[in-house]
Order: C-alpha cells, then structure tokens, then sequence
C-alpha cells in the first residue's frame, strides 16, 4: 500500500511509527558503539597503565624491565584492535540511519510500498571483519594477562 493510499489516520500512524523506528535505530546504534567495544579498549588501556606502574617501579629498584615490554606492546596492539572496531561500526550505524530516513523518505512520496521497506546492517564481510578486529583484540588481552601472571609468579 502506498502513502497515497492511505487514509489520513494511518498516514498519521504510519508517520509516528516510522519516525520512532528512526529514532530507536539512531539510539540502538550509539549504544551499541559506545557501550560494547569501549570494555576492550579500557580492559587494555588498563593493562597499560599497570605494566607502566610496575616498570617505573621495577626500574626505580634496578630491576630488570625487559619483560615486560613483550606484555605492554600486546595490550598496547589490543587497544589499537579494540580501537579500530570503532571504524566499521560507526560507518554502518551512520548509513543505517541514512538508509531508514532514505526509505520513509521514498514511501512518503509514493515511490515505494510499506511492504518494500527494510532493514540494514553488517554484510558478511562487515562481520568477519569485526569479528576479527574483537577477537584479536581479545586474545591479546588474555595472552598479555597470562604473560603478566607468569611474571608475577616468576619474581
């Protein structure tokens, strides 16, 4: 059914409903950059910030440092992965976004049905290339976890 077929009440209706599914979507996409990927990037940040401590520390004592540089590069790598998922997700919610406001646009002039409208979200490609980027991010933040640990026990 096209927008001219309506009646005025389920144009009304149909305006509504598809301006909050604009405004939901919009909403679900921010929270979904900023809420999930933003643990990977502090779990490694964190990691960081303790290997620094204790190489100021061990450095201040005279102690060796050396190893671990191999742990502080492998969360510094994990932040730069986890960083990078930013990249991909903020280009598919902003053409998310576009696309919906595209197709209510189209089915407000007529040129497309209530039937035809759809979603829009990660290609195969897209998705393997998240998986991917979280996933090492994530291995590196436990190997550099078990590296540390090593250490610890080691001293």
């Amino acid at each position: 059914m096209k927008y001219s077929d309506m009646s005025e009440a389920q144009k009304a209706a149909f305006r509504d409903i598809l301006g909050t599914i604009i405004n939901i979507k919009s909403q679900e996409e921010q929270k979904y950059i900023h809420d999930g990927y933003r643990l990977l990037v502090l779990g490694n940040g964190a990691g960081i910030a303790i290997l620094a401590a204790f190489m100021g520390s061990l450095a201040s004592h005279g102690n060796k440092i050396s190893g671990l540089i191999i742990p502080l590069t492998l969360f510094t790598i994990g932040v730069v992965l986890a960083a990078l998922t930013y990249v991909p997700l903020i280009a598919v919610s902003n053409q998310a976004t576009i696309n919906a406001t595209n197709q209510i646009t189209d089915f407000f002039l007529n040129k497309k049905d209530v039937e035809e409208l759809q979603g829009y979200g990660f290609t195969k490609k897209g998705r393997f290339i998240l998986a991917v980027l979280l996933g090492g991010s994530f291995i590196i933040f436990c190997v550099g976890i078990y590296m540390c640990l090593s250490l610890l026990n080691g001293l």
